[in-house]
Order: C-alpha cells, then structure tokens, then sequence
C-alpha cells in the first residue's frame, strides 16, 4: 500500500496519513490587497477585465517603445493583443502595477510560467520566449526561456509555453554577445520585477504580424500538506493548513483502493481544515494535493 514517493506519518490504532501529489486545474476568484509582498503562487491572469488587460505594457523593438496593448474580449475568452508589419519584435510584459503585485516580487513560492499565446499566421512567425526581469542582486539581470520555433505553432490558435524554473534558461552575455546558461535558483527569484513574452517575426518580414497573450499562470511549488492526526474520548480527528496555491482531497482505503472521502474534496486555505470521525479499527488516509489557480484583479 506505501506508494514510492510519498511520505506517511504514523499515528498509534487507528491511521496514517500519506502525502501524494496530483495536477489538475480548479478555479476561485481571489480578492487582492492594495500591493502584495510576493507574488501569489498559482494566481491565474486571465484579463477577464479590460482594467487587467491595460495594466500591461507592450514595448515594440523596432520603435525602442512602451505602448498599450489592445483588449479582445474575444467572445468569452478575453485577451490582450499588438501587431507589426516590420521584422523586429514585440514584447507583451507586466510589472508590479499588474493586480497589485500578484505577479511579480519574490518568486520563492514559484515554480514555473505558463503563458497562453495567440498566433495569427504561424508562417509569419520566427521564434517566441517568455523572458523575466531579476532584480534580486544589484545588477537587474534577465533572463530567458528556450526559444519555441515557428514550427512549434503549424497552425493558428493559442498555444501554452510553460517553462519551469528548472528547465534550461538563458541570459545574454555582452562580451561574448550571446546567450548562455543560466541556473534559475533563490537569489535569482527572491525578486522578479517584469515577466512576459516575446513575439519574433521571420527576418525581413514586411507583413503585419500579430502577438497575442490570452491566459498567465504562476505555477506553484508543490508542499506536502501539513497534516497531523490525534484521538480523544473516541473520536479520530485529522488537521491541515492548507498552503496558497493549493487544493486538497482527502482519500481512504475502500476495498483495497484509494477513494475520496466524500465531502472531503475542494480543500483550500486560507482557514485550517478539519475532519473527524468516531473510532472504529483501523483506517488509512491521505491527502492527494494539486495546483490551485486564483484569478486575479488588476484595480482600476
């Protein structure tokens, strides 16, 4: 029944509690504070407002410009969009201005990006990365994805590029005048000051072209629940905090097979949860944890 991977905690007569992790995507509105101190693991950017999509900035490096980009509500799927006709490119970004901070400041709690792009004629298209602006040592450094080819995006729609911290990353050397790899860690994370995506047309395009962002997720570092277990007076009681970032499914063994316990899905912070039951033998528990994305709000 002990599962490689997983952790258990051991409690005299009657259970134990195993930690697994499993991914899946829910959803929840989250209400934002003036400015926040970090950024907030598994916050959902999904411009679900034009006052969210206009917080974010375009810079355009053929005009060397910062200007607004357009806000697409895009029958039901909302999305913030600029083009050009010349061969340079554009660079869909946000800084701490973008829901109060939600989606910048320390990364510590991060794991990784994953950014919905919207690709108009993939023929038109050289390459995309999704790049982040350190500014956690005194030089402000950035840093940047592997490059996603046009042949990547064969036909028109929204793609997902979801980098993880730990995958390779890239920062530009100017003696060598290329890139070369870089170690995303803590001193790279502990402030992160812009994050976004960078459109690249083919070489000597004259054409119009178009870069589009539909959906922005900060990906959460995965934690083990923190799980206690107690028996009182007849009565078997399990406690968690629940973490940001994150949802919880309490399961139990029926008939040889880890199942839900029923009622017991949908556990998010921020209040501590609780589940009890009266005592009767032995039982096995576990909570299975998954990523939970909060859409954000950019105030107007």
């Amino acid at each position: 029944m002990r599962e490689a991977g997983c952790n258990y905690f051991e409690y005299p007569l009657f259970a134990t509690v195993q930690l697994a992790t499993m991914r899946y995507l829910v959803l929840l509105w989250l209400s934002l504070p003036t400015m926040l101190s970090g950024a907030v693991p598994g916050a959902w950017e999904d411009f679900a407002t034009q006052a969210n999509g206009e917080a974010w900035f375009v810079y355009d490096f053929a005009v060397d410009d910062y200007f607004y980009p357009e806000y697409e509500e895009g029958g039901g799927n909302p999305y913030i969009w600029s083009d050009s006709n010349t061969d340079e490119g554009l660079w869909i970004l946000a800084d701490s201005s973008v829901a109060q901070g939600a989606l910048t400041n320390d990364y510590t709690g991060i794991a990784g990006l994953v950014m919905w792009v919207l690709i108009d004629d993939p023929a038109l298209m050289r390459t995309i990365d999704i790049a982040i602006l350190s500014e956690s040592t005194p030089e402000p450094t950035y840093y940047y994805s592997m490059d996603y080819p046009a042949d990547w995006f064969p036909e028109p729609g929204f793609y997902d590029l979801a980098p993880l911290f730990s995958d390779p990353w890239f920062t530009y050397d100017e003696t060598s005048g290329s890139f070369v790899s870089a170690v995303i860690d803590e001193t790279v994370l502990t402030n992160i000051t812009e994050i976004g995506a960078r459109f690249f047309p083919a070489i000597d395009n004259t054409d119009y072209y178009f870069a589009g962002l539909d959906e922005v997720l900060l990906v959460p570092v995965i934690q083990r629940p923190k799980a206690s277990a107690s028996t009182a007076e007849g009565f078997f009681t399990i406690t968690m905090d629940p973490e940001p970032g994150h949802q919880y499914q309490l399961e139990t063994v029926t008939d040889g097979s880890w199942e839900p316990v029923p009622g017991e899905d949908g556990i998010t912070g921020p209040d501590p949860y609780e589940f009890g039951e009266p005592t009767a033998g032995s039982k096995f528990f576990r909570f299975t944890t998954s990523p939970f994305y909060t859409p954000v709000v950019t105030k107007p």
